[in-house]
């Protein structure tokens, strides 16, 4: 992924939002420069847990800013809520070290495989 497609997803989203480049850096725990480098392609390369942080106020997946998931459209934008233990799940995550977060995500891969949606709506 190119960085302007990044940048230009960086802005977008903030000031869909309107969110200033303040409240991003003090989110991410950064400068109002870096935000600024951010968004005109100067900075292509971010630390993993500032991606996450970035996503967060962004209320994106990590994966849409890094150009692997598409960004939903807007019914689904609207639908989305999470419910308590899809934020504890992700609390749990965030305050995990790196060999933590790969644990848990094949843990949860290991239960997706075992108890598929569609099997799990059948049972109930």
């Amino acid at each position: 992924m190119s960085a302007n497609n990044i940048s230009r997803k960086i802005y977008e989203r903030r000031t869909e939002l309107g969110i200033t480049q303040r409240e991003i850096a003090n989110h991410v725990g950064v400068t109002e420069a870096t935000v600024s480098r951010w968004e005109s392609g100067d900075i292509n390369n971010m630390r993993r847990n500032r991606i996450e942080k970035l996503a967060e106020i962004l209320r994106v997946f990590p994966l849409y800013i890094m150009g692997i998931e598409p960004y939903p459209d807007a019914k689904s934008r609207e639908q989305t809520q999470f419910t308590t233990d899809q934020l504890e799940i992700v609390d749990a995550y965030n305050n995990l070290n790196d060999t933590g977060k790969r644990a848990l995500v094949t843990v949860l891969a290991a239960l997706k495989n075992t108890y598929p949606k569609t099997q799990l709506a059948a049972a109930l």
